[in-house]
């Protein structure tokens, strides 16, 4: 059969809007400081690591960002994608690959400087604020809180406790720090209270993806780590690992 002009046109352009032959795609959940737009370009910590390891790999470091909570089911649904960034806990640990860890991050219990609310214990008769469908959700959850808030991003949690509307935030703190200045509030005004646990923030992929591509991921930020770029990384956003 031969085909017109005008098909061999379209045949040939719907080539081209294709993604290079095999590459992994990189989903990203927008979570600040790890993940957020800035001017239309895609920064974090953990954005600029995985694109530097991208380079590493051959990858063209593409990353596609998503609500959170999509990214998560994407994830789920689709064969060949990277996550980032993936907060480990049981929940979700039969759910994905978890390639390698990028930064260390801890889970605490937030106040405002200037309330009289004790944030140094899980006192579950407090309104605490999380972010939908994140690991400081699921946290807040097993201390027994029951007067839950959740919203899409933190930068409003930041807001609700400025004003009153929660007793405590729980949240990562560096997710925390960036939400606060994000929602134009001084991070100076928060009240770093009880630690809920210690997480390592993910580099992930579906299930199926390709274990062997996975591992030179792992090496790439090996490198990364031995030659400075990790470290280079890391400080230019001022990002606080735990101690």
């Amino acid at each position: 059969m031969r085909l017109s002009l005008s098909q061999l046109f379209a045949f040939a352009l719907g080539l081209a809007l294709l993604p290079a032959w095999g590459e992994a795609r990189i989903v990203a959940g927008e979570v600040p400081p790890f993940v957020y737009m800035e001017k239309g370009a895609v920064k974090g910590v953990a954005a600029d690591l995985v694109r530097e390891m991208a380079k590493r790999v051959g990858h063209s470091g593409k990353i596609d960002v998503q609500p959170f909570t999509r990214m998560l089911e994407t994830g789920k649904t689709e064969a060949n994608v990277l996550l980032i960034p993936l907060g480990r806990n049981a929940a979700r640990e039969a759910s994905y690959q978890w390639v390698t860890g990028l930064v260390d991050e801890e889970f605490v219990l937030i106040g405002h400087a200037t309330s009289k609310v004790d944030v140094s214990s899980f006192n579950p008769a407090l309104t605490v604020g999380v972010m939908r469908d994140s690991v400081g959700a699921g946290i807040a959850k097993s201390k027994g809180f029951t007067k839950i808030e959740d919203v899409v991003k933190e930068e409003m949690n930041a807001q609700k406790l400025a004003n009153g509307r929660i007793d405590a935030w729980l949240a990562a703190w560096n997710s925390a720090l960036q939400g606060q200045r994000a929602a134009g509030l001084d991070a100076k005004q928060l009240k770093r209270g009880a630690v809920a646990s210690r997480v390592s923030i993910y580099l992930g992929a579906s299930l199926k993806f390709d274990k062997a591509e996975a591992e030179t991921w792992k090496a790439a930020l090996e490198a990364m780590k031995k030659d400075g770029s990790f470290d280079r990384i890391v400080k230019s956003y001022g990002y606080e690992l735990p101690k």
